[in-house]
């Protein structure tokens, strides 16, 4: 049976194809949708820290103009922020399939002092 709801129309991308795009310097929003623990111990730089509850009602702060990049860990929760961003209202929207040690082993990340 039908839910009624249109299907997801985000594009996903594994880490090597979104450093492509972090290293070509276009512009862009990198949503982290890791907890604080996790981005504490580590995240791209320039990323927006949204862990996945808090997307609903903090949609509102990604800019518009430009696409918005969102990973997690392991690509389960960047989903799952993808797909209410795109229920906020965003439309260029690219969910990141793979595990944050990608990043770091392709020098994307940057570790935080604690």
């Amino acid at each position: 049976r039908s839910s009624g709801r249109e299907l997801s129309t985000f594009e996903t991308v594994d880490v090597e194809d979104m450093a492509q795009w972090v290293l070509s310097a276009e512009p862009m929003t990198v949503v982290d949708a890791r907890d604080e623990h996790e981005w504490v111990a580590g995240h791209v730089p320039g990323a927006v820290h949204m862990y996945v509850p808090d997307v609903p009602h903090r949609a509102g702060e990604i800019p518009r103009e430009a696409p918005v990049a969102v990973h997690c860990a392991s690509g389960y929760r960047a989903g799952i922020a993808a797909s209410l961003l795109e229920q906020a209202g965003l439309t260029r929207i690219i969910h990141v399939n793979g595990e944050f040690s990608d990043w770091d082993r392709l020098h994307l990340a940057e570790s935080v002092p604690t």
